[in-house]
Order: structure tokens, then C-alpha cells, then sequence
């Protein structure tokens, strides 16, 4: 197969390899030699594979949620201002939000393709451009068929932005053997290195910190790569900074809200 235009870079990406995804359709996906990022051919096939949003086999959301919930105070404890408003961009069923706003912070909810179930009245549907103090997308840049459009849209709503996609191991993994190319499902088209994110957060004038694995940080601060990691591995720091800063939970003033609501209605 010809080569195509990396979407990170620009250089060109060379054919890597073809694999079966959904158990019917067979792929390609192309490598950038500049940058190292992997992207599938045009994804005819997502409208099929988004006949679920959240796939059947992502039976470890409640669990990463919870770690996400902690790892996401301590780094706003540490390094924002947690009393400031943020947005979970692509934010799901709502559950990391309704779990943050438990917490004290005051997160609102955007998804364009997703129910919200349990973050209702915090929906933003239209952003007002630098409004929030940090934006989160969790699990969301490896279904970007355009990441660098869709990471500029964010850019408009914050300066700081806290994600997580699995970075590409080292030594080229085969597609049948990287289980994150997730071919049963069909909706990873974009996997990343070190190096491609550096590119994102250089185009967007923001640094890049991380942890060289699964969760980055595209700030315009400086904040060391070592204090980060230790952070995202969920530390006795993160315990004493959780346990040292809290906020009043949000929880019976968002009760009351919605009571509230319902009466007049």
C-alpha cells in the first residue's frame, strides 16, 4: 500500500501492516518515520463500531475512574487552583465528574457522542473559549481521527490539558499482538509516542509532561517530569496531598440543586 500523510507531522507514513478489526474488515495502518505515530486508513468502519460508545469489553472503567479521581486531586491540589472550574472533555457516562464533584471540585461534563448519565445539569454545550482552569479527556486521543484538530478545540476551552493514552512500546509491536490496537472493538485509530505528543504540545505553544506510559499533561507550567510520575503512580504523596487539601463535597448542594429544579418544573 502507498504511503499517506502522517496526521501529527505531516512526513510521510509508511505502510506498517493490515489486521482483521470488528472480525470482518481488513485495516491497514500506517507508521510516521519522523514521529513514530501509527494511524489506521480513513476509518470507514466507526459509525459499526460505535453501535456502543463505551465497548463491551471495558470492564475496568469503574476502577480507572477511581484512580483517575485521585491522581486528578493531587495534581490539581499541587498545581492548579482547586477551587477553579474544569471540564472533562469527553467525559463519558459522567462518572469522573459526579466522583470529582463528590470530592469538592467543581468539574462540569461535554461529550458529543455520549449519554451523560450521571453528571446531568453539568453538561456544557457551549464552551466559552479559556473558561475552565484545566480540561481532562481520559481515554479519548486514541479515537481522534483528527488529533490535532480536536486537541486545538481543546486548547480554546483551558491551557492546561491532563490525558491519558497508552504511549506505543518500544520495538514496533505487531497488530495482532498489542492488545491496545483493540481490533475486537474497532475504535483505536491513533496511537502515539513520546515524541508525536511533544509535536501536539509544541503546535499548541504548551509543554509536554509525562509519565512515558499512559498519562500526560500538556501545560503551560513547569512542572517536573519526575514529580509528575510520581503522581500518576498514585504514591503515598497523593495520599498525604488528598488527605492535607480538601474541598467541601459538592454532592448536597448539587442534591438540592436538582431538587430544587424538579419542584419547579
Amino acid at each position: 500500500m502507498p504511503s499517506v500523510i502522517c496526521k501529527i507531522c505531516d512526513n510521510p507514513a509508511d505502510f506498517y501492516g493490515k489486521t482483521q478489526v470488528l472480525k470482518k474488515y481488513h485495516v491497514g495502518y500506517f507508521r510516521c518515520g519522523a514521529c513514530g505515530f501509527i494511524q489506521t486508513e480513513d476509518p470507514f468502519w466507526l459509525d459499526e463500531a460505535y453501535t456502543r460508545t463505551i465497548n463491551e469489553s471495558d470492564v475496568g472503567i469503574l476502577a480507572r475512574n477511581k484512580q483517575l479521581v485521585d491522581i486528578s486531586m493531587a495534581l490539581l491540589n499541587l498545581f492548579y487552583n482547586r477551587r477553579g472550574r474544569f471540564l472533562d472533555y469527553g467525559g463519558g457516562y459522567g462518572i469522573f465528574v459526579r466522583m470529582m464533584r463528590d470530592r469538592g471540585f467543581n468539574f462540569y461534563w461535554y461529550d458529543r457522542y455520549c449519554e451523560n448519565l450521571f453528571a446531568k445539569t453539568y453538561e456544557v454545550v457551549n464552551v466559552e473559549s479559556g473558561s475552565f482552569e484545566l480540561l481532562t479527556s481520559f481515554e479519548l486521543f486514541e479515537h481522534l481521527a483528527d488529533p490535532r484538530e480536536e486537541v486545538s478545540r481543546m486548547r480554546r476551552y483551558a491551557d492546561n490539558i491532563f490525558f491519558t493514552t497508552m504511549l506505543l512500546p518500544p520495538g514496533n509491536p505487531k497488530l495482532e499482538e498489542w492488545w491496545y490496537f483493540g481490533r475486537e472493538h474497532g475504535q483505536h485509530i491513533s496511537f502515539f509516542t513520546r515524541k508525536s505528543l511533544e509535536i501536539v504540545a509544541e503546535k499548541l505553544a504548551l509543554k509536554l509532561v509525562s509519565n512515558n506510559t499512559s498519562i500526560h499533561l500538556f501545560t503551560t507550567r513547569t512542572i517536573s517530569n519526575t514529580l509528575f510520575s510520581l503522581i500518576t503512580q498514585k504514591t503515598l504523596l497523593v495520599l498525604l496531598l488528598n488527605k492535607i487539601y480538601r474541598n467541601k463535597s459538592l454532592t448536597a448542594a448539587d442534591y438540592n440543586e436538582a431538587v430544587t429544579r424538579m419542584l419547579a418544573e
